[in-house]
C-alpha cells in the first residue's frame, strides 16, 4: 500500500479539474482493479505453493 501512495497522489493532482462525482468514480473503478490485481496475483501464488507441495510429496 505504501507503494500506491505517490501514484494516488500524482493521479489526485491530475483529477482536480474533474468534478468530485466523476473523480469518485474514477477512484472505485481504480481501487476494484487494484483489489483484483493483488487477488489474481494471490491466487497465482497460491496455485505455485500448492503445486511444489505436490511436487515435494510426489518425490518422498
Amino acid at each position: 500500500m505504501y507503494l500506491l501512495k505517490p501514484l494516488e497522489d500524482l493521479m489526485s493532482r491530475r483529477w482536480v479539474g474533474l468534478d468530485r462525482k466523476k473523480r469518485g468514480l474514477l477512484g472505485e473503478i481504480m481501487s476494484i482493479e487494484v483489489k483484483a490485481n493483488t487477488a489474481s496475483k494471490l491466487g497465482l501464488i497460491s496455485s505455485w505453493w500448492k503445486r511444489k507441495a505436490l511436487r515435494a510429496s510426489d518425490q518422498k
